[in-house]
Order: C-alpha cells, then sequence, then structure tokens
C-alpha cells in the first residue's frame, strides 16, 4: 500500500484528468459517492473470498480465471503481442464501443501505420513479437486485407507466431472460416453481446480454428442471458470466455450515462457493475464445474500491462548495459556521487573484481559513477550518495529532434524510431530507499522513501480501488 501522501496525490492527478476527460459532461455523472465506497469494497471483497484458492491469478492479480488462460492471453501477459487495428470500420452497433468505427483507414499498431504488409512482418520480426491479434473495427469488413497480413504473418513465422482475430462473427460463413484457417490463423475470438449472444457463428469455428475463445464486455444488465450462453458455450466446446471491464469515454457517454451505472475514476473511468458482474461470472463458472475457462480482464491489468510489453521492447534497444529495464519497463540509471579520488578508486575496485567495464560509466569530471544495480552491494553506502534517475522510450514513425533517438530499419525501404526521454529529474536515495530497490518492493523500513519511485519500478498489484 502506498503510504498516505502518495495516495493521495495519485488520487487527485486521478480525479484531474478524469475532470479534463470529460469537461462540462463530468458533473452530470454518477460517480460512486463516498459512502457507497465501503459497501461495493465489501462487495468485492465477498466475490473475491468466493473465489480464493479456487482461480488463478496473474499479473499481481489485476487478472483472475478459471482453469487457464487461451495462447494469446498468455503471451499478452508476457508483453509479447501486437495487436493490429486492420481498419478502422465496423458493421456493429453495440452501445459500449469506446469510439467511432467509421474510417477504414490504414492497419496500425502502437500508433504505427503499416499500410504495406512486408514491413509489418519486418516489425514483428526486429522486436521479437511472438503473436499477433488482428482487431479493427471488424476484420471481415476488409477480408482481403485481413487474409493478406495474416498469410504473410504465418508465411514468415508459421507457428512461432500466434495469431488471433477479434470478430463480431456476423459476417462469418464457411467459406471465410476455412480462408481464415487456411491462412493460419490459430484463434478466433467473438464477440457476441454485438448479435444478441448468438453462438451460431461460433459453432461454425469449433472444431475447425485450434482455439475458439468469446470476448466480450461483462454488461451488468445482461447477467442472465449471459449465464445461459455459457450453460451453451460449454457444452459446446467454447475453449474460453473473456470478460472486460466497461469504460466510459467520451465518445460512448451518451449511451452508458442513462444506464443505472455508477461510475469509477481512475486511469480511466470503469463501470463499478461491470466489474462485480465479472467476478460474479467467474463464481458461476466454478459452481457449474465449466471446462469452458473464464477470465476477468480488468481495465486495470490493460492500463498495467498492455502497454509495458510495447514500452519494454523499446527501451531494451536503447539500454546501456549499465542500466536497468524496471519491472514497468523503465530505464533506470542509478548514480553514485563522491570524491573524485574515491570514485575511480570504486571503478578499479569493479575490474579487480572480475565485472565488465561496460557495467558502470564515471563522468569526465569524474563525479557522478553510473552503476548496474548488481554492483550495488560492492559500494560502501556510507561514502557516497545516491540518486536515480528513470526514462521511457516509445517506437515512432519519425524523428522528433526532441530527444535522443535510434533509427530501426524495417527491411530495405521503411525505417522506426525509438525515442528516448526522461520520465523523472535525479531523485535522492537514502539508504531506506537504495534497502528497498535492492529488495524489489517497499519493506516496512522502506515504504516511505519507495514512493518516490514506486511508479517507475513496479507495475501495481491488486484490482483499482473504488473512488
Amino acid at each position: 500500500m502506498l503510504p498516505a501522501s502518495k495516495a493521495a496525490q495519485d488520487l487527485e492527478s486521478m480525479l484531474q484528468a478524469n475532470r479534463k476527460e470529460f469537461d462540462l459532461d463530468y458533473d452530470t455523472l454518477h460517480w460512486i459517492r463516498p459512502e457507497q465506497v465501503l459497501a461495493a469494497e465489501e462487495r468485492r471483497r465477498e466475490l473475491l473470498t468466493r473465489l480464493a484458492g479456487s482461480v488463478g491469478s496473474c499479473c499481481g492479480g489485476a487478472k483472475l480465471f478459471t482453469r487457464d488462460l487461451s495462447p494469446g492471453c498468455r503471451l499478452c501477459t508476457e508483453g509479447l503481442w501486437s495487436c493490429l487495428f486492420i481498419n478502422g470500420i465496423c458493421n456493429g452497433r453495440c452501445f459500449y464501443c469506446p469510439a467511432d468505427q467509421t474510417r477504414k483507414g490504414e492497419p496500425t499498431t502502437n500508433t504505427l501505420q503499416f499500410p504495406v504488409v512486408r514491413d509489418f512482418v519486418e516489425y514483428l520480426a526486429v522486436f521479437g513479437i511472438r503473436g499477433v491479434g488482428f482487431s479493427g473495427g471488424e476484420p471481415l469488413m476488409t477480408l482481403d486485407r485481413t487474409l493478406s497480413y495474416l498469410g504473410a504473418v504465418k508465411k514468415r513465422f508459421g507457428n512461432s507466431v500466434h495469431a488471433w482475430m477479434y470478430t463480431n462473427g456476423m459476417l462469418l460463413t464457411e467459406d471465410i472460416l476455412m480462408r481464415l484457417k487456411d491462412a493460419g490463423l490459430d484463434e478466433i475470438r467473438f464477440d457476441i453481446s454485438a448479435d444478441r449472444y448468438s453462438l451460431a457463428k461460433v459453432a461454425l469455428a469449433v472444431g475447425e480454428i485450434t482455439t475458439v475463445t468469446i470476448e466480450i464486455p461483462a454488461v451488468p444488465e445482461d447477467r442472465q442471458i449471459l449465464q445461459q450462453a455459457m450453460l451453451e458455450m460449454n457444452d459446446l466446446g467454447v475453449n474460453h470466455l473473456n470478460l472486460h471491464q466497461l469504460r466510459l469515454t467520451p465518445f460512448n457517454r451518451h449511451n452508458l450515462a442513462p444506464r443505472p451505472y455508477t461510475f469509477l475514476h481512475g486511469p480511466k473511468v470503469t463501470v463499478l457493475e461491470s466489474e462485480q458482474a465479472a467476478l460474479e461470472m467467474l463464481g458461476f463458472a466454478l459452481d457449474k464445474g465449466f471446462a469452458t475457462g473464464v477470465n476477468y480482464c480488468s481495465f486495470i491489468y490493460r492500463h498495467r500491462y498492455q502497454t509495458l510489453g510495447s514500452r519494454r521492447r523499446a527501451t531494451t534497444l536503447l539500454g546501456k548495459a549499465y542500466e536497468s529495464v524496471t519491472g514497468t519497463g523503465h530505464l533506470r540509471n542509478l548514480m553514485v556521487f563522491g570524491d573524485p579520488g574515491r570514485l575511480e578508486d570504486l571503478a578499479a575496485s569493479f575490474t579487480a573484481s572480475g565485472h565488465s567495464p561496460s557495467l558502470w560509466s564515471l563522468n569526465g569530471q569524474k563525479t557522478r559513477l553510473t552503476i548496474h544495480e548488481s554492483l550495488l552491494p560492492l559500494v560502501n553506502q556510507e561514502q557516497f550518495s545516491f540518486k536515480v534517475t528513470y526514462h521511457t522510450a516509445a517506437i515512432k514513425s519519425s524523428i522528433s529532434y526532441q530527444n535522443s533517438y535510434r533509427e530501426v530499419a524495417l527491411g530495405k525501404k521503411r525505417k522506426v524510431v525509438v525515442e528516448r526521454r526522461a520520465a523523472t529529474g535525479e531523485i535522492h536515495l537514502d539508504n531506506e530507499a537504495l534497502h528497498a530497490l535492492r529488495e524489489g518492493h517497499a519493506t516496512s523500513e522502506g515504504a516511505a522513501a519507495w514512493q518516490d519511485i514506486s511508479d517507475y519500478e513496479e507495475p501495481g498489484s491488486g484490482l483499482l480501488a473504488y473512488f
């Protein structure tokens, strides 16, 4: 748990961000009231207690599941996938859709456009990506484009890259399914809530595509119809059911605001009743002994982990041997300050003990020695002072000339830019903070000192507090 001052700062920051996102609509929304928080958190504790010992969890408890996760979900938790938005158009009319879906656009991942198939394939190779999810929009509305990218990925990588597709299934036919199968599709994910929870198209895929998954938001008022659909999908042989938490956006607010939902503050605004419904469905699956695995993909999981993989890929390309990539994908520079003579002696001691010179860097004035964390136990903490800085990196289509960068070639004609920028200034580390850093978490002694760096060290744990 964060110290009160840090928690209060984070809360205020999120409140201000939520207010800015919804502007004049903010005060018209049904936010959770202080008197509701305790009851809502008690209800969640009851649901989690019921699940305890019977469900799996990962990513600091932000993702809960019965049985197991789909292959694509496992790659997501490992930060090894890329979601390619193959288009921006959809034939569905889901009330909860978070964004406009009326422009075809170009295939895009992480803000990078890939109008040329081979460039996307090279991107996967260069950055070591092992999973690709084809999303939209609705991928079946540009079937030839989807097949082209899918086929190219599987031709290059075969089974070493797991490929899946998100669809509402409305346009799916046996012929289209066979074309997807022949192109190498490993997993297909249906949003059945877009088609009145019909499993007709899902039935076409069972037995043809290796992994059949249903992926839908947990819509609170659809609890009963979802439970009936869960009984049917289990009998049908569906492998996985992924339940998301409903999110409020400026685009869908006019659809969600009139419903009896309670909105929660956070990095983005979510729906209280949606999380409760998802946890209830996990319990329902356990009670019925479902073979279909059910996964609650909370918003806070997505916030903490889905951008982490991309950030880690970028920072790894820019990092130096004496820098460390943290649990959040940031680059950490651990700096030792002191008398120039002592710093030179310290660097010499590293060499004498057989450590590679690439693990430290002494500045020109010999007043700052940047070291890899593995060398910290060799440093007498009483003789020096310590500071730390954090950097982040992003993969971009062009150079901004505002930060240091590295160009990365994707084949002969396409380049992307990995750009580095400072995430913090220099942060002083006292002995408690150094101890916490070495332990990798906030100890009872170092909790107060840990708060300044925790956001850059660890993704956080548990489901998001209600407020």
